[in-house]
């Protein structure tokens, strides 16, 4: 009885980051589209820097950094962003090496805080988490659905 009430929570756990993790998807996905209307400005580049994360499973991750800052009508807007990891510190100094003085952004012109980079990605293997979520809360949830 015990284990069923555990299979059953860990599914409902599942399902509901796989909620979470569709809407985030969504919230981005609409955003970038939303952002080829806007206003493209040039921002400068502030820093930019390789990021080391030791994790138990994987092992370290280099994560390229990018702090800039663009101005829009006197008001400055400041933003870090972190890229994709590389799991070679060398890909991800190219990567940072790659990275000029400026980078573009599209902003809001009614928000101008609200912003796209031309480094903001749509994290589409995100989807293939979300259905591996939702299997395996399905195949947990099975065996009581019948």
């Amino acid at each position: 009885m015990e284990s069923q009430i555990v299979s059953i929570l860990v599914a409902i756990g599942l399902i509901l980051f796989a909620v979470f993790k569709s809407v985030k998807l969504i919230q981005q996905i609409l955003k970038k589209s939303k952002s080829e209307s806007w206003q493209v400005s040039s921002a400068e580049v502030l820093s930019k820097q390789v990021t080391k994360r030791i994790s138990t499973r994987s092992g370290a991750s280099y994560y390229p950094e990018i702090a800039y800052r663009y101005a829009v009508m006197g008001q400055r807007f400041e933003k870090t962003i972190r890229l994709a990891k590389y799991f070679s510190q060398q890909k991800a100094q190219e990567k940072v090496d790659d990275i000029g003085k400026t980078i573009e952004v599209r902003y809001n012109p009614n928000q101008p805080k609200e912003h796209v980079s031309e480094y903001d990605i749509v994290n589409y293997p995100d989807i293939l988490l979300i259905v591996i979520m939702l299997v395996l809360a399905g195949i947990m949830l099975y065996p009581y659905l019948q």
